[in-house]
């Protein structure tokens, strides 16, 4: 019997091992793929005509990455995601530094709380005591 337990545990993390390899190499891919198009984007030009594309590729890659790790793409992030490629537009349009700076603070800050609301049940959250 314990032989058997034993063979098990090490072929339960063998397979977590190889689930971890392939895991790994697809983000160390993915991590790559992303340093090229924000190179070619953003390179010596921060707030181009490129950046709504940058704003919309860390998008594509974030829902890449929760789809590899199953993790569903909850609905009501979709309105955050909309905020930040209004605001990546945004940005390409204008030339004041201003609303260049809080664009990318906006963007920033949407996306983390894009990943929050994928990460966490925040349904529950208030600010009155219970």
């Amino acid at each position: 019997m314990l032989n058997r337990q034993v063979i098990l545990y090490i072929s339960n993390s063998y397979q977590k091992v190889l689930l971890s390899i392939d895991t790994g190499f697809f983000t160390a891919s993915l991590s790559v793929l992303y340093g090229l198009v924000f190179t070619f984007c953003l390179y010596k030009n921060l707030h181009g005509s490129t950046f709504p594309i940058c704003v919309g590729a860390t998008i594509g890659f974030s829902v890449m990455l929760l789809h590899k790790i199953d993790f569903k793409l909850v609905r009501q992030s979709v309105p955050y995601m909309t905020g930040m490629i209004l605001l990546g537009i945004s940005t390409a349009y204008t030339s004041s530094f201003f609303f260049h700076f809080f664009n990318i603070f906006g963007i920033i800050l949407l996306f983390c709380v894009f990943m929050i609301r994928q990460f966490y049940n925040d349904h529950t959250w208030n600010f009155r005591d219970t």
